[in-house]
């Protein structure tokens, strides 16, 4: 049997605890210096040696591209959908940064060295801590195995490259850019958090921009809906 999870996955970064704010928000300002450090992608010298991909360098302008798509294909933006969230201005949609409890992460496009599929490029605070493992490690994962092995990996790639088959013909189809309400299994991948748990109520979208130009997809979860 499943139990709810109240912001109960361990953060990536132990024994270290977060300001807090409404809603989970942390300016970035607000945050340690040395959680800063490591979220801007400090690492140990043997990750850090085998990194093959950076992700995103602009992660303010990042997240304003994901939730202009996220927008246009629903109406509603990222910061519309955390309760009680006042208004969507660009400091309050860069806050999400840094949230604690608003996961946010998304994967680019697939390029020829990417083997195993197209690899994350972002991920928030909430993300990190989610799947327990730092930017750098992050940003080299293949966006199919956030799913368990088996089952569950093969349905996330097949409901990812529906998503993005309905970018390539049917730009136009705003219906088909998005999936409301999303429910799947995910893997904490860190050494010490190897938890399977569950999304729900989940956002995935094609990220475009204003010239329609397809940039991959993105993710968006309350972090007090999943269920381990």
């Amino acid at each position: 049997m499943t139990k709810s999870c109240s912001i109960a996955l361990s953060s990536c970064w132990s024994g270290i605890r977060t300001p807090r704010s409404t809603q989970g928000v942390v300016r970035f300002s607000q945050v340690p210096s040395d959680i800063r450090t490591q979220f801007a992608g400090a690492d140990d010298p043997e990750t850090e040696e085998a990194s093959l991909y950076q992700g995103v360098v602009d992660r303010e302008a990042h997240v304003q591209l994901l939730d202009q798509s996220l927008r246009r294909w629903t109406g509603r933006g990222i910061m519309d959908r955390i309760p009680n969230s006042i208004t969507s201005r660009d400091d309050d949609l860069d806050s999400i940064l840094t949230s604690s409890r608003y996961a946010l992460y998304s994967h680019g496009v697939l390029t020829p060295d990417m083997i195993d599929g197209a690899v994350i490029n972002f991920g928030n605070f909430a993300a990190l801590s989610t799947f327990g493992l730092t930017w750098k490690q992050f940003v080299q994962i293949p966006c199919c195995r956030m799913a368990p092995p088996g089952f569950h990996q093969n349905n996330l790639g097949q409901t990812l490259e529906q998503l993005e088959l309905a970018a390539q013909t049917q730009p136009e189809e705003k219906s088909h850019q998005v999936i409301e309400r999303y429910s799947g299994l995910r893997s904490a991948l860190g050494e010490e958090q190897q938890t399977t748990f569950r999304v729900r109520d989940a956002v995935i979208w094609n990220v475009i921009d204003n010239e329609g130009k397809y940039y991959g997809q993105a993710t968006f979860f309350d972090r007090e809906a999943i269920e381990v």
